[in-house]
């Protein structure tokens, strides 16, 4: 089967699954906070630029952190999720419907014996605001510790392309491999210590951190590498891998490069 239409159907798999999970939250509508004067708990609302609910722009969603705040809240991703997986699921489609190149019989069954490169499985896309956002990809789970390395590209595409392209490359045969004498000793490279983006609240509103490790129980209001610590809540799994903490980005590199 063709790789593209492989993924297309896992694309239409994952569909199936965000719309069973729950309700999806309608376009255009989001949500917001805020503490009415001389009280000190804060409350959450939906909002939207059209009239939706009797007339008026806004919903109340009671107390930050309740039950119906969180829920709306889970919707929102599950509408932010679909139109990713409609956004991917279209380029797919034009691919296969125009292909821009079809390989000789004997290309096929090359491209056939390659893994199939999927990104958020195999590969995830950053940029840091720092270097006016250029874009890089990292390996992860069977190709953690590859990545772009010094490359920057000026736009998701080309980062996933180039991800897709040395990811999916074939394996060195033994007669393209480097000749290395008993003696020599090879080092194997210096695997990337794992960090978690986090937030306090979801970006663009919330400001993303870095995480030193692994986030998970028991660490959800452990300091993030800048020395800040979540509200009592604990953090956040950012839904970006964009950095926008200075301090965070600065210490990011120590972090990776200490024993």
């Amino acid at each position: 089967m063709n790789p593209l239409q492989t993924v297309l159907d896992e694309l239409k798999e994952l569909e199936q699954a965000v719309r069973a999970d729950g309700a999806i939250a309608p376009a255009n509508v989001w949500v917001d906070t805020y503490t009415p004067g001389g009280r000190k708990t804060s409350y959450a609302r939906k909002r939207s630029d059209r009239a939706l609910w009797d007339g008026k722009k806004t919903k109340g969603l009671g107390k930050v952190g309740g039950d119906a705040h969180l829920d709306f809240e889970q919707s929102i991703k599950r509408r932010k999720a679909l139109e990713e997986i409609t956004r991917r699921a279209v380029s797919l489609q034009a691919m296969l419907d125009n292909p821009i190149w079809e390989p000789e019989a004997e290309d096929m069954e090359e491209a056939d014996s390659r893994p199939v490169i999927i990104r958020d499985r195999d590969f995830s896309l950053f940029r840091s605001r720092g270097e006016k956002k250029p874009w890089r990809w990292e390996g992860c789970g069977r190709f953690g510790g590859q990545n772009s390395g010094d490359q920057r590209f000026t736009s998701e595409l080309a980062a996933e392309r180039d991800a897709a392209k040395v990811l999916s490359a074939p394996s060195l045969t033994i007669d393209q491999s480097e000749y290395v004498p008993p003696q020599a000793k090879k080092t194997a490279p210096k695997q990337k210590k794992p960090v978690s983006y986090v937030c306090k609240v979801q970006p663009p509103r919330g400001r993303v951190h870095v995480y030193g490790g692994e986030m998970g129980p028991g660490k959800w209001n452990e300091a993030a590498l800048c020395g800040e610590r979540p509200s009592s809540k604990g953090w956040q799994l950012s839904g970006l891998a964009d950095i926008d903490c200075g301090k965070c980005e600065r210490r990011l590199k120590e972090y990776q490069e200490s024993d």
